[in-house]
């Protein structure tokens, strides 16, 4: 542990009583400032507008909210260090990191203020209990897994859940008084007829990771499929009750609870774009579902509520991750403002939020992704951003999101930025922006392969053939959890180097994160149409993204239209864009590279055609463009490189329509060979291993084998299920379908392996959509919502499986220097699994 008394005047008065001065107003001394967590501090009055009063740089990201106490405030940066900050000065009061060399990254446990203690979970997987008055460490507690949830302080005890799906109780000493182990300790009845069929693991165990929020004693926690209360008996607790899928299978899972009232209020991202909001009573967790729930549907909640909502009476204040932040009251069963400009898809048009707001007096205030923080009136009427009264906004210099809760206390707001300064804003303020800084996207902490072999993954699919298979015979189970962290965005789609592992996700969330720790170097939103399925490609140094829109009307990139762009992987800075066209929102597919040609598949023109397009890797400019056979009905596409080759295939769903396979010498454009008689279909991209390329999509349409050298047909297969992404291993690959159990079939013929007179099978049980993984082991990681399977390729035998990860799992794993890395698709975690049999190294 490292302690810094930097300012001894203000620890003395830290000594003296630990009294607050007079006059001051009522502290904020935990997320969302009280243990309920409606984030509303009603006496607080802000006078407008605000100036910057205090700005303190700290040593990372700031990823959790800061809490105040007696004038002092407290917060946590994303790698788990401390700080008090006197927010007259400026100045760092004292600053602890109890982690040490354990410490991982994406921090989102905040601080607890209570009997002059400070309480707060990492990512580490350790609650740590530090003195308000120096930050000296009075206790450590290991609870064995990653905590991403907020310490609450209620009835003189402090409340936290794992990711290990177990809420713990401690005493203000850091000592347990109790845990429950839900998926251990709660059976549920299965009188919900909704938890029943696909896509399976509604009574399944799951990881967790979200929030709990207290009343009395009733302890309110989200956690897998299930939204539940207990009541805290003093040495142990018991059901209240428990609502599993509630919304049934779409709308998913709850997220963090804000209780007011007789009311729990809660946010469901959804799957496929369809969640909400909803709120339950806090007595027996019924609700009516015509009148409590609201759909994410435009023009309603617009998407994924994943942050904790701050509530006043019937209100409550809805921050969603794409749209952004609006007011709806249950009661009226009306929308009382949205803080978004509607009838367009500009993102930079929207309040984009991964961050609870906070409530004052008369204001709501919140932070964007895009590093602007509001302060709208709670009476707001008219159209934004032209509201009335006019809104006061304050820009962060850099523009980095704001994933740090803010607060108001005193007359100010506090909250924290991903560029790693702690800012408040008071009336009177007249401090300078800070000038940007060039450290936090530097790598801090590399991890040792845990498996011996250093590899990275340049696309989802593992390598630019699309093989899903990843040469390291020693990545086997059973594994172990490094880390988790939460992405706040969905289907999140994954490459990686040697030390970082970069995303971009369906909004558009676009992150570098260290593979050792999960710690984010930089992190940004762009602003392009919705695409969750398309994927990065990562080419010495450099990331291409394509963001195409599934609907063909024309927006310019700057307008949140469709880009091909490439990224300095350092920074995340944009090197180059180029307009870009439509594609099947469904697609698997990445951008491809040989050389210092760039390219990609798109739809464009009028009438719109699939085509091929190549750009200059380093500068971005046009070199070839190739129109193929199609149309734009449905038009699947995809690419990848076999043999120095690029081979570029489009097609429609089920197979039916135009459709064609070009392959292409990458330096000049030139065509080789095409044939509009063999194709992908719905959903498919081409993969290639040893000579050969395989083309399939959607169930019941033949899958092919072709010659990437001329063509040629070598074998066909007729009504093969979900064809859209086969894996390919040494000897054989795996087509997975909408069941997820997922058919080992012979690379030289196509037929499906046959073992005691049954097919073999090589995915898992329960639903998921996404191909498996491979490994030159012999061994088949599989996600579904059920968890991560390992199965032996050769006996058929699952070996091993991890927790679940409700509602979906519908993305792909993928393997870089002996670790697995995945994010499901809606739970707001991102997981790193490595090998249990090696050493764990330190990062």
């Amino acid at each position: 542990m490292t302690i810094d008394r930097i300012c001894l005047r203000s620890i003395a008065l830290f000594i003296a009583g630990f009294l607050p001065p007079p006059g001051l107003a009522a502290d904020w001394p935990q997320f969302m400032r009280n243990s309920e967590h409606t984030g509303d501090a009603a006496e607080e009055a802000l006078q407008l507008p605000l100036g910057l009063a205090t700005c303190v740089r700290l040593d990372d990201a700031i990823t959790t909210s800061p809490a105040v106490v007696n004038g002092t405030v407290f917060v946590v940066d994303q790698m788990g260090t401390a700080y008090a900050i006197d927010p007259i000065e400026s100045k760092i009061l004292w600053q602890s990191s109890p982690d040490g060399n354990r410490a991982m990254g994406g921090n989102t446990s905040s601080v607890c203020v209570a009997r002059g203690r400070v309480y707060y979970g990492t990512t580490a997987g350790r609650l740590h209990v530090l003195d308000a008055k120096d930050g000296r460490l009075i206790k450590s507690f290991d609870v064995g897994w990653p905590i991403l949830g907020a310490a609450v302080f209620a009835n003189d005890s402090i409340y936290l859940q794992s990711v290990g799906a177990i809420v713990h109780c401690f005493d203000l000493n850091g000592t347990e008084r109790w845990r429950w182990d839900h998926y251990k300790s709660y059976q549920d009845p299965k009188t919900n007829k909704l938890a029943s069929g696909f896509p399976g693991s509604f009574h399944d165990p799951h990881y967790a990771g979200g929030e709990v929020a207290v009343a009395g004693n009733r302890v309110v926690v989200n956690m897998g499929w299930d939204l539940y209360c207990l009541k805290d008996q003093g040495e142990k607790p018991e059901m209240v009750w428990c609502n599993r899928a509630p919304l049934g299978k779409d709308p998913g899972i709850a997220m963090g609870p804000a209780i007011n009232g007789e009311w729990v209020y809660v946010g469901h991202p959804g799957t496929d774009q369809f969640g909400g909001f909803m709120r339950v009573r806090l007595a027996d967790g019924g609700f009516d579902p015509k009148v409590d729930f609201r759909s994410s549907g435009y023009p309603g909640s617009v998407w994924a509520v994943f942050a904790t909502p701050a509530v006043r009476e019937g209100t409550a204040y809805v921050p969603t991750h794409y749209m952004g932040v609006h007011a709806w009251n249950f009661d009226k069963h009306q929308a009382l403002w949205a803080a978004r400009t509607d009838n367009t898809l500009d993102q930079s048009k929207f309040t984009s939020c991964i961050s609870s707001p906070a409530l004052t007096r008369g204001h709501c205030v919140f932070g964007t992704i895009t590093g602007e923080l509001h302060v709208i009136a709670v009476e707001s009427t008219g159209g934004w951003p032209q509201f009335r009264p006019t809104p006061f906004t304050f820009k962060t210099p850099l523009g980095r999101p704001i994933g740090s809760s803010p607060i108001a206390c005193g007359g100010a707001v506090y909250f924290g930025c991903d560029d790693g300064y702690l800012y408040g804003l008071k009336a009177g303020g007249k401090l300078q922006l800070p000038q940007p800084r060039n450290d936090l996207h530097a790598v801090r902490s590399r991890a040792v392969p845990a498996t011996g072999s250093s590899y990275g993954a340049p696309v989802a699919s593992m390598d630019q053939a699309n093989t899903g298979c990843v040469d390291d015979p020693r990545l086997k189970p059973p594994l172990r959890l490094r880390w988790a962290t939460r992405p706040f965005d969905l289907r999140v789609q994954m490459s990686a180097d040697e030390d970082s592992l970069y995303f971009i996700s369906e909004a558009g969330t676009f992150a570098a994160l260290e593979q050792a720790t999960g710690r984010i170097r930089w992190r940004q939103r762009l602003n392009s149409p919705i695409g969750g399925w398309q994927q990065l490609l990562l080419d010495r140094g450099q990331l291409f993204v394509t963001r195409s829109t599934s609907a063909l009307r024309a927006r310019k990139p700057e307008e949140g239209g469709s880009a091909f762009n490439a990224f300095d992987a350092k920074t995340g800075q944009l090197l180059w864009q180029a307009e870009w066209g439509s594609l099947q929102g469904t697609c698997r597919t990445s951008p491809v590279i040989v050389g210092d040609v760039v390219a990609g598949i798109t739809l464009e023109g009028s009438p719109p055609k699939p085509r091929a397009r190549a750009f200059h890797a380093e500068t971005g400019a046009a070199l070839w463009s190739l129109d193929l056979p199609g149309n734009a009905k449905l038009m699947a596409g995809g690419t990848c490189v076999l043999d120095g080759k690029m081979i570029f295939s489009c097609g429609q769903t089920w197979g039916a329509g135009l459709g064609a396979t070009v392959v292409v010498e990458p330096g000049t454009g030139k065509v080789l060979w095409e044939t509009t008689e063999h194709h992908i279909h719905g959903y498919g991209r081409p993969a290639g291993r040893d000579g050969l390329i395989y083309l399939g999509g959607q169930s019941g349409a033949p899958m092919v084998c072709l010659s990437v050298f001329d063509g040629s047909l070598k074998w066909k297969v007729d009504m093969v299920s979900y064809s859209h992404s086969p894996s390919l291993g040494q000897d054989f690959f795996v087509t997975r379908s909408y069941g997820g159990h997922g058919i080992l079939r012979e690379l030289a013929s196509g037929k499906p392996i046959i073992r005691n007179g049954r097919e073999a099978l090589g995915g898992c049980p329960d639903h998921s959509c996404s191909p498996v993984l491979l490994t030159t082991g012999r061994i088949s990681y599989a996600v579904s919502s059920s968890g991560l399977y390992a199965r032996n390729v050769d006996s058929g035998e699952i070996i091993w499986q991890s927790l679940g990860f409700a509602p979906r799992a519908c993305t792909t794993p993928i393997a870089a220097n002996g670790r697995l890395f995945f994010s499901p698709n809606v739970n707001n975690s991102i997981y790193c699994f490595e090998p249990l049999g090696v050493q764990r190294d330190q990062p």
